[in-house]
């Protein structure tokens, strides 16, 4: 069964709010109806723009009144209506559905300005245009008899309706608003909407990253202990070309103005962020029918060739149990895998965009976040491979970041300076230059250069370990006095070691982990930005007993959306309690050894399920965590552990009876 639709009411902390235009007697109206009578009433608020404007007439004489009024007069009234709007979806917190009017043009008369105003551009958040053939709409209106409509040319009206999509298109870029026309027999027409409305209603930015990396998980190979992977950006990487230039150009459109649409959005204000990658699927689905898309994706695919040099190094990669591959590409899924399937890569992962109907698309954000799940949750050595500055995030992020280097004519110009400045920042890359007769980027030094049949890869065991701690920071001095005063113990040292665990939490966990941000309600009734712990609903905290207990209940009170689980051995620890969790954190109040942590450690990674480990404890030992320590050495396997620690301690003494941390917590120092 198929989970319910969750529906968003807000983008960031602006409400969604649907703009549906097209010419009188397109069926704005009658579409309005349908859409009131099939889509749930408790998420959505529904309008008819002239409804509302009589309703801010109503005491001033109503809609003739408004009609009577100059142009100046006729903006202070709609821009009231649209607040309106916004305020009744802000305050009942549901998606707004709006039908309008862009221009009103008379035959014979010169084009006029479109009505919409700043107000309304700073409302809309989506605009669906309503592209009926203008045949279609002269035959209505000459049929309508509950109002006099003017008999208006199809020429004409074919003018009126080519301007207004130009119109809303060209200020839907420059006002971050996705916007696609809609086409097709009235049903056909009804249908799309309501599949795009839904789809506007349940995504966002955070809805789009967790469906990426939900195919990630996905898409990996069961059953096989993949130690490093390598993540390979497609365009100009893995070829010379750019699959997106050659689809548009093979169905461009000389009438045309712009025969890439793709790149205009681009080079709008919208730049490369998700709703430009939401706008491109938008486009891909408004040009092209699902099964036609398929048809194109493979005639685009039979004019891309691989670099001979990648197909060399990828076949040797398949002969490595412990090697995989997967391409993260911003370009479009079927694509892609015509292109690999053509070259014998099909075993090859891929996380793209699409239609809209794709789920999701691939930003720079999500390449980026694909690498550190690999690295985190699956604890593999991830090497990254890319060109341009769409894959700097996920080259800075990588354990070894590989700069293709292609023909300068068509190489990514802005990619020097950018790349510079990442490498000045921290980043250690290599250049591969993909014809090998290609001219360095920056010089050799700076990004030296090496051969793909030069790579070895280490098949050694590694744990890389994130150690943070606060030994020399006031407040931590402040927090561990009460935890070395012999005179603290059981309700007051529980509540010192519950204050640890929050400090550490909200100081060292959430910026190891992240933060994600959420739509609050301000005390001013509008919405704002709040800020939690990444996936903080998918987060496991489990207290190592007993002594953990108090510190993990501290990480709870930072994290209230987390799960907390008691353990007492590691076999309390089962598949069912990390089914669906992205993180888990372990906390303990002393890591002396290492062993029971290691312990826990190897047996959540033999789970085999994909989950980031965390370790905070209050004393750690250093001995413990340096380059063969205990906890070290009692790893099993490869992967990386990040471990945050209240103190880091020489004394190697182990606590017994009145000194045994857990004795003290609990008043048990008297038993043997």
């Amino acid at each position: 069964m198929a989970p319910p639709t969750q529906y968003l009411p807000l983008l960031g902390t602006k409400p969604k709010l649907i703009a549906i235009f097209g010419l009188p007697g397109s069926g704005k109206t009658h579409l309005l109806r349908h859409l009131q009578h099939t889509l749930p009433f408790q998420h959505f608020a529904f309008f008819e723009g002239s409804e509302v404007i009589a309703e801010v007439m109503a005491s001033s004489g109503g809609l003739p009144a408004f009609l009577s009024m100059d142009n100046a007069n006729k903006r202070i009234v709609r821009d009231t209506a649209i607040r309106n709007i916004v305020e009744t979806c802000t305050s009942s917190e549901r998606i707004g559905i709006m039908t309008g009017h862009c221009i009103f043009w008379d035959e014979g008369e010169e084009c006029p300005d479109s009505i919409l105003g700043n107000a309304d551009w700073a409302a809309f958040t989506h605009i669906l245009y309503l592209k009926v053939d203008p045949a279609t709409i002269r035959a209505r209106t000459l049929a309508d008899q509950s109002r006099p409509r003017p008999d208006t040319s199809k020429e004409h009206l074919q003018l009126w309706q080519d301007d207004e999509m130009r119109d809303l298109r060209m200020n839907s870029l420059q006002h971050d608003i996705l916007y696609s026309s809609v086409s097709g027999k009235p049903e056909e027409i009804q249908n799309t909407v309501k599949t795009f409305i839904t789809d506007f209603a349940e995504h966002d930015e955070q809805v789009n990253m967790s469906r990426a990396l939900q195919h990630l998980d996905s898409s990996l190979p069961p059953g096989r202990s993949i130690e490093t992977m390598l993540v390979l950006d497609g365009d100009k990487t893995l070829t010379a070309s750019d699959t997106g230039d050659i689809l548009w150009d093979m169905i461009k459109d000389p009438k045309m103005a712009v025969t890439d649409p793709v790149k205009q959005i681009f080079d709008s204000p919208m730049r490369y962020s998700y709703t430009a990658f939401r706008q491109a699927a938008l486009m891909h689905s408004e040009r092209h029918e699902s099964i036609l898309f398929d048809l194109l994706c493979e005639e685009v695919a039979s004019r891309v060739v691989i670099h001979p040099e990648f197909l060399a190094f990828l076949s040797q990669v398949k002969k490595n149990k412990q090697v995989g591959a997967i391409l993260v590409t911003c370009g479009l899924t079927p694509l892609w895998r015509h292109v690999l399937n053509k070259a014998g890569l099909h075993e090859i992962p891929i996380i793209g965009s699409g239609q809209i109907s794709h789920g999701f698309v691939v930003t720079p954000e999500v390449k980026t976040a694909v690498v550190h799940r690999l690295q985190h949750a699956y604890h593999m050595n991830v090497w990254a491979f890319g060109d341009s500055p769409l894959d700097l995030g996920m080259l800075n992020q990588s354990d070894r970041a590989f700069v293709v280097v292609g023909d300068q004519r068509t190489r990514s110009k802005s990619m020097e300076s950018k790349l510079l400045s990442s490498i000045q920042q921290g980043l250690k890359a290599q250049q591969i230059l993909l014809p090998p007769t290609s001219t360095l980027r920056l010089d050799s030094t700076t990004l030296p250069p090496i051969q793909l049949q030069d790579l070895v890869f280490d098949d050694a065991r590694y744990w890389i370990f994130n150690i943070s701690h606060a030994t020399d920071k006031p407040s931590a001095q402040i927090l561990m006095t009460a935890t070395r005063d012999a005179s603290f113990a059981g309700p007051a040292l529980r509540h010192a070691h519950h204050q640890i665990g929050r400090y550490l939490a909200l100081e060292y966990v959430s910026e190891k982990i992240g933060l994600t941000s959420y739509p609050i309600r301000h005390v001013q009734g509008n919405f704002t930005t709040g800020q939690r712990l990444l996936d903080e609903d998918k987060t496991l905290i489990i207290a190592l007993m007993r002594g953990g207990e108090p510190m993990a209940l501290g990480v709870s009170e930072a994290f209230p959306l987390a799960a907390f689980h008691h353990s007492y051995q590691p076999e309390d620890v089962q598949e069912k309690n990390l089914k669906g969790m992205r993180t888990v954190v372990l906390v303990d109040s002393v890591i002396n050894n290492g062993k029971s942590m290691a312990e826990y450690i190897n047996h959540i990674r033999g789970l085999d399920v994909p989950v980031r480990i965390v370790v905070v404890a209050g004393v750690v030992q250093e001995q413990a965590v340096q380059e063969n320590g205990g906890l070290r050495k009692q790893l099993e396997r490869h992967g990386r552990l990040d471990l945050v620690a209240l103190r880091m301690s020489s004394n190697k003494y182990t606590g017994k009876k009145q000194t045994d941390t857990g004795d003290r917590l609990f008043n048990t120092t008297y038993l043997d």
